[in-house]
């Protein structure tokens, strides 16, 4: 059968076990978004039992707080909210907002930058090919490919969804499987797969990437909070 097919199947029986009934008035927090509403998807679709052994895991440690370089970017110092990896190298990064965040056009894109140089620290730390990225706010779901071309690392955003949040909205789902299944089915062959292996040396972890300062400094220039967000796709 299908390894995507299952995971995807695996995917749908995690919803239905963990998804309250009924839709919540009462706003969700952070911490109930990521164990209730992303831990059971995060997991069904990116813990892998082939041979690497992926795992989807929540941070609690400092990324690559093992390197003594000092040369990496300074976002690197500070942790993505959950990543998957195993005990040789990361392969995707995951940040999460509340839903209450979703008209914060400097935190999403800022968010969106800390995914991007975390995913491009890791093509160059761990000699990879290509990472994925998720973004996630409330449930509101964006996926990225991290890849290298001839040295410059390109950010390809490759789609997007929104999960629901009860069991009376799960039907809502299904129209997008098609959507869900080519996602990972992109991210598989792509990030799991074992050619995923850079075969050149022109990525430089330190190339052509944005300090958070400068990126600080070109964001807060702006005081306009009311513009479209080109990056962000709301479906609430």
């Amino acid at each position: 059968m299908d390894p995507i097919l299952v995971k995807l199947l695996l995917c749908f029986k995690a919803l239905v076990e963990t998804l309250p009934s009924n839709t919540q008035q009462k706003k969700v927090k952070e911490h109930e978004l990521c164990s209730r509403y992303l831990q059971p998807f995060f997991q069904s679709l990116f813990d892998s039992n082939e041979d690497d052994a992926m795992l989807f895991k929540w941070m609690n440690t400092i990324t690559f707080s093992c390197n003594s370089d000092g040369d990496q970017p300074a976002a690197t110092n500070n942790r993505p909210d959950g990543c998957i990896e195993n005990d040789r190298k990361t392969i995707g990064y995951v940040e999460v907002k509340t839903i209450d965040y979703a008209t914060n056009h400097y935190k999403i894109n800022v968010d969106l930058h800390r995914l991007g140089i975390f995913g491009k620290t890791a093509l160059s730390r761990y000699s990879l090919n290509k990472t994925f990225q998720v973004m996630a706010i409330g449930t509101n779901l964006q996926f990225y490919i991290c890849q290298n071309v001839d040295g410059v690392c390109i950010m390809t955003e490759l789609n997007s969804l929104r999960l629901p949040i009860s069991l009376d909205e799960l039907p809502q789902l299904v129209p997008y499987f098609d959507r869900l299944y080519n996602i990972v089915e992109t991210i598989y062959n792509n990030c799991y797969s074992k050619d995923n292996m850079l075969t050149t040396t022109d990525t430089d972890g330190n190339n052509g990437t944005l300090e958070p300062k400068i990126l600080k400094a070109i964001t807060e220039k702006t005081v306009d909070r009311m513009r479209y967000n080109c990056f962000y796709h709301p479906y609430h």
